[in-house]
């Protein structure tokens, strides 16, 4: 069996009700040799993902993993590369993080209590990653991606240290969006005293 299932036909695009593709892997194909898979995001592909990913948007999504049996398991390697459109937490602009994330799974067809406290990534061989027979590659470059975002994300232009001046509270918001703490100063106004 050729080791590269893009060219061997070892692999199935499907469509998900969002309009994702997913590049379904069947199981039975990584039974006797690894099989590669590559996937490249399309422009639909993208819009889905930022969503799924809770980003503005999604410039450019891309990996391949190479899987492989191991006993019972199946063994997931490779890399994501991803650039997304984020919102600073300092500053609320938008910026672009741009992830490059190794994939080093282990998806295991039942979960021990050694694997819980395992320094190995390891998961379940389980929806989401298994759609049927068949592995689903995509979920696992996703969340693969997931892990390498930064939990507050900053903008290279936000300054550290700097102080928040009146000014710069004030200073006016991208069309559609307000500020988290928006009505709290009201609703703290019209509560009633405890006296």
């Amino acid at each position: 069996m050729n080791e590269d299932a893009s060219s061997a036909g070892e692999h199935e695009d499907a469509v998900r009700p969002d309009t994702m593709t997913l590049r379904l892997a069947p199981m039975a194909a990584i039974e006797s040799a690894p099989v590669e898979v590559e996937f490249a995001a399309s422009d639909a592909d993208r819009a889905a993902i930022a969503e799924r990913l809770g980003v503005e948007a999604v410039a450019a999504f891309s990996g391949r993993v190479r899987l492989a049996r191991r006993g019972s398991d199946v063994l997931a390697s490779g890399a994501v590369s991803a650039r997304l459109v984020r919102l600073c937490s300092a500053t609320l602009e938008p910026f672009e993080e741009v992830i490059e994330e190794a994939v080093d799974l282990r998806l295991a067809a039942e979960l021990t209590e050694e694997d819980e406290t395992s320094t190995e990534d390891v998961d379940a061989l389980a929806p989401p990653f298994l759609a049927g027979d068949q592995l689903d590659v995509t979920e696992i470059l996703i969340q693969q991606a997931s892990l390498g975002m930064a939990p507050f994300p900053r903008a290279p232009t936000a300054a550290l240290d700097a102080p928040m001046g009146d000014s710069e509270r004030e200073a006016p918001l991208p069309e559609g969006r307000q500020r988290p703490f928006a009505g709290l100063q009201d609703m703290l106004k019209r509560r009633p005293s405890e006296d």
